[in-house]
């Protein structure tokens, strides 16, 4: 089990660099050779650290258990916490990735682009691989890597909840990984 930080984030260890994104969730930055999100849960105060808790079990199973088809996740922690308006803010810092390519991001949008993908009873593997088949005449992309992450996905321990090509990120490798954390849950395990 690695040790995580576990109250406040070191400035010292992660500096902040130059303002990279962000969404209603967060927003990310460079450090160093990585990048950091910053996230913000804004709820009641026993909601909020509901949300906290569920989202740290799937980071820490995530760090754990090396789920290939999400970003390395290197550390996570608390930021801060006000009571007075009950926010929890948090950090994870993770590999830096590449962009998808616009035919990439295309083919994503037709196969998976919806948040109940990890909902599906029957997921239609044959439908998905027509899909990608038929977009491989006339989009550049590397059909196998797109087949294998979307099998990851569904078959996945992790389920990701916030599936949209902008929540979608590839390695120096091209392999995809998601990024976006704020939403993810563990499957029940039977």
């Amino acid at each position: 089990m690695k040790v995580y930080s576990k109250y406040k984030l070191d400035f010292n260890k992660y500096p902040v660099g130059n303002f990279i994104g962000g969404n209603a969730d967060g927003e990310v930055f460079s450090s160093g050779e990585n990048v950091i999100k910053f996230t913000e849960i804004k709820d009641s105060k026993k909601n909020a650290n509901i949300k906290y808790f569920n989202n740290k079990k799937a980071i820490e199973y995530i760090i754990d258990n090396d789920i290939k088809h999400f970003c390395k996740i290197y550390d996570f922690g608390l930021v801060k916490v006000f009571e007075n308006d009950y926010r929890i803010i948090y950090f994870y810092l993770m590999e830096k990735l590449n962009p998808l390519s616009d035919d990439e991001r295309k083919v994503f949008h037709s196969t998976i682009s919806h948040e109940d993908f990890n909902k599906i009873k029957s997921f239609d593997e044959k439908r998905i691989n027509n899909i990608v088949n038929e977009m491989s005449h006339f989009f550049d992309f590397d059909k196998q890597k797109v087949t294998q992450f979307i099998n990851e996905v569904q078959y996945s321990n992790v389920k990701h909840l916030d599936i949209h090509p902008r929540n979608i990120m590839k390695d120096n490798f091209g392999n995809f990984k998601f990024i976006d954390f704020d939403r993810i849950q563990i499957r029940k395990l039977k």
